[in-house]
């Protein structure tokens, strides 16, 4: 085992194969499909340095994310309820979204895989684009929403 110029311990490599990611929005619309997802979570960090020290403060702020889907595909009906449930500040803490990744498989036994479930708590619809193109007299249209959310769980699923 070598030791990194950061005196960091460097194990073997692992490999893991991936084959998609599967969006579950909440329990009543598991039929609403995703085609992209982007997550952001970030906090503010200010550091002050007292004139009367030599010490140095990090004061950490709260937390916010931001998450950006790309075209919801789905049954009308499913699609309207959605947008009224994430759509809506006085459901915002009932609002949860989750992804896990899908199909991953270790590509040799490895004792300390373990799969992973991300979990946005707080959601709340900010923003829709939806954009109309003619392409070669094809109609196209593409929609992205966002949404901000307050908290992000990480957990193993094993």
């Amino acid at each position: 085992m070598a030791t990194d110029i950061y005196q960091s311990q460097i194990g073997e490599p692992t490999a893991w194969k991936i084959d998609g990611a599967l969006i579950n929005f909440d329990d009543n619309n598991a039929d609403l499909l995703a085609t992209s997802l982007s997550i952001q979570y970030n906090r503010g960090l200010s550091t002050q340095f007292p004139i009367n020290s030599n010490r140095r403060i990090i004061i950490a702020t709260t937390p916010q994310g931001q998450a950006t889907i790309g075209s919801i595909i789905g049954p009308i009906g499913d699609l309207k309820s959605f947008l009224d449930r994430y759509g809506d500040v006085c459901q915002v803490n009932s609002n949860t979204m989750t992804l896990r990744p899908a199909g991953i498989n270790p590509c040799k036994d490895d004792p300390n895989f373990q799969n992973l479930k991300f979990t946005l708590s707080g959601c709340l619809l900010a923003g829709i684009n939806v954009t109309v193109n003619n392409d070669n007299g094809m109609g196209l249209v593409t929609s992205q929403l966002s949404l901000s959310f307050v908290g992000l769980q990480i957990e193993n699923t094993n």
